[in-house]
């Protein structure tokens, strides 16, 4: 089992001194860099395998030994892993003083799955999550309208591959102040005749 990008190492050995070998190959649909040898072959098969399905998928190998006139046939099934990929959706506004929910996609690859993430410049990191996840974020206390930026830095996932670029998206938390009420100022009405009453508000 091999994540996309590399290469397995598929040792090929016989008894029989001498022994060459050739083999043919089926991907499945999304698998590419498999290939057949039909003579000249060597004794490894190492070729680099990537897949562009968000689950794993295979190349299956069928290999023929030759020997003083003589074949036998062996497979050889490698897996294919995607690298895992998300993204971060709840983009929000929100008054100062409160929180909002964010929720983690990861449609790619095999949970569970450990992300890092950057609140701002502050990096997070939660493990063993899976699909739809959810967090809350705050309450943030702000004095001026400040806008928070969630993005995926890293993530890995239950095959042992990783991806640490090309995430799908993040989202932002943008955090409004409260209004600023001043101090009131109050004269008293007073009765007919008498002055007016006035109420200021600043």
């Amino acid at each position: 089992e091999i994540c996309t990008g590399t290469a397995p190492s598929i040792a090929l050995n016989s008894t029989a001194s001498g022994t060459s070998f050739t083999w043919s190959v089926v991907e499945d649909a999304g698998v590419t860099g498999a290939s057949g040898c039909n003579s000249l072959c060597g004794s490894n098969i190492g070729q680099t395998l990537n897949s562009s399905n968000s689950t794993s998928a295979t190349a299956t190998y069928t290999i023929t030994g030759t020997a003083n006139n003589c074949t036998a046939q062996a497979t050889a099934v490698v897996t294919v892993d995607p690298l895992p990929n998300g993204s971060i959706s709840g983009t929000t506004s929100i008054c100062s003083g409160n929180s909002a929910v964010l929720t983690f996609h990861l449609p790619v690859g095999t949970g569970p799955f450990n992300v890092t993430y950057t609140e701002g410049v502050t990096p997070h990191t939660l493990t063993g999550i899976s699909d739809g996840f959810t967090i809350t974020v705050g309450p943030y206390t702000e004095t001026s309208t400040t806008n928070i930026d969630f993005q995926i830095t890293s993530i890995n996932d239950g095959n042992i591959c990783s991806r640490s670029s090309g995430f799908l998206g993040g989202a932002i938390v943008t955090v409004t102040p409260l209004p600023v009420v001043g101090p009131v100022q109050e004269t008293e009405v007073l009765c007919n005749g008498g002055a007016s009453g006035t109420l200021t508000i600043n």
